[in-house]
């Protein structure tokens, strides 16, 4: 995914300086849980954050039916 960062669940929030204020942040993971909770903070931090539902694994499984 283009301009796509990798930031682990743990520090996600010492290093939201470095994320975009200018559009949503898709936020995602295997399943979709922890991202979940990762997305949630985003938004209590005041940023456009959006959790990528049932997670990647679910996003390529679709994606291969196309």
């Amino acid at each position: 995914m283009p301009d796509a960062a990798f930031i682990s669940m743990k520090s996600a929030a010492a290093r939201v300086g470095e994320l975009p204020t200018d559009r949503p942040i898709v936020v995602m993971c295997g399943a979709g849980g922890r991202s979940e909770v990762v997305a949630k903070v985003l938004l209590g931090l005041g940023l456009d954050a959006v959790n990528l539902a049932r997670g990647v694994r679910a996003w390529v499984a679709e994606s291969a039916r196309l």
